[in-house]
């Protein structure tokens, strides 16, 4: 059974916008997706290799990424997210999921305005009939 290169990496994708990326770690993002060395990375922006290899950990870290061809996977799924504008999209629903959080929060208290409602209609009844 044949396998996509994607498919490989499709469950440890963490689903993340690389827009908080440095500038400088995104371009060595860039670089490493289009197949670029260290040496050659290094060279383009006028750094050591070590320096570059440090970037590349660092981005190994924060995106969870495995490898550099798992790095470029991550690159290439965040440009296609941004060009359908899904990016955007879930920022949104972040925010509506927050919205969501905030009111949830408030059942426990809309619950007890409306036990303390009851009651203090089922009191003004009984006075009234009196």
């Amino acid at each position: 059974m044949q396998r996509s290169l994607a498919g490989d990496y499709a469950d440890h994708i963490p689903r993340q916008d690389l827009s908080s990326l440095s500038d400088t770690h995104r371009e060595i993002l860039e670089m490493v997706t289009r197949g670029m060395t260290n040496e050659e990375i290094a060279g383009k922006l006028k750094v050591s290799v070590n320096t570059v290899k440090t970037h590349i950990s660092r981005l190994f870290d924060r995106l969870g990424a495995r490898d550099r061809t798992h790095l470029a996977v991550l690159m290439l799924e965040s440009q296609h997210l941004e060009r359908l504008g899904v990016t955007e999209l879930i920022a949104r629903i972040n925010v509506l999921n927050d919205k969501i959080d905030d009111v949830m929060a408030l059942r426990p208290v809309l619950k007890q305005i409306a036990s303390d409602l009851s009651v203090f209609r089922n009191a003004t009844n009984g006075t009234d009939r009196a």
